[in-house]
């Protein structure tokens, strides 16, 4: 099972596409860190957890696009031809799209991963700044979140036909840019609350705005979450 899962994750890695989102993803990182981030965000320094949500927000259009990408190769006609030929090895269908998805994860990550080592380079050579470990809770609320339901939502699509999923590229990539700022429950990628959030809030006792998320706020990505894994899991019964 991991010669195939190592296998796929090499179709997807040294794609000509992959390889292009790589050097995308880093010049468009650092186009962002030095434009917006370098500024901060709400009156906050450019380190601060708002500002490094802000980035995330930014960036986040481009992954839910490569996401969607690589969610669409699930379901062409030549991943059809090479189903067969892997079918044609000792290896159930079920384990099959359990490596295919899991090579999406990995791919996934990476091209994350790159966004985020970049974005602490930038931090450590600009500001000396390496207290990283409070960028961990931004992560887990704006990327996560997002990342289950567009790959749930998005795959469940996808297997029903293809057509759907590329209609819901375009919907994502639409919200993902709009900074609805009336309700976190129709600001499906944060980045209106991101935007907004700082400038109402009032100053903590270290001169900036601390980084409070409202219980509204909260709910919201859960229920982000519960869409996005009942989707998932709903494909998952059916082809296991």
């Amino acid at each position: 099972m991991f010669k195939i899962f190592r296998y796929e994750l090499k179709r997807l890695a040294f794609s000509k596409f992959f390889i292009i989102t790589l050097i995308v993803a880093a010049f468009f990182s650092i186009y962002v860190l030095n434009t917006k981030i370098i500024k901060g965000v709400g009156y906050t320094a450019p380190f601060s957890q708002w500002s490094f949500s802000c980035f995330l927000c930014e960036v986040q259009p481009f992954l839910l696009l490569v996401l969607m990408f690589f969610i669409t190769m699930l379901f062409t006609k030549n991943e059809t031809l090479v189903k067969e030929i892997t079918l044609s090895t000792p290896i159930s269908y079920a384990k099959y799209f359990v490596l295919k998805i899991s090579s999406i994860f990995a791919a996934y990550f990476l091209i994350t991963s790159v966004f985020i080592l970049i974005s602490m380079g930038f931090y450590v050579f600009t500001f000396r700044f390496t207290n990283f470990s409070h960028f961990i809770l931004p992560l887990l609320l704006i990327l996560l979140p997002s990342f289950i339901f567009v790959f749930g939502i998005g795959l469940f699509l996808g297997s029903k036909k293809i057509t759907w999923l590329y209609t819901f590229m375009p919907i994502v990539l639409i919200l993902s840019f709009l900074k609805i700022e009336m309700s976190p429950f129709l600001d499906i990628f944060a980045k209106g609350f991101i935007n907004h959030e700082p400038f109402i809030l009032p100053l903590g006792l270290s001169g900036e705005v601390d980084f409070k998320l409202s219980l509204i706020f909260i709910i919201s990505r859960i229920i982000l979450i519960f869409f996005g894994g009942f989707s998932f899991i709903s494909v998952l019964k059916r082809n296991i």
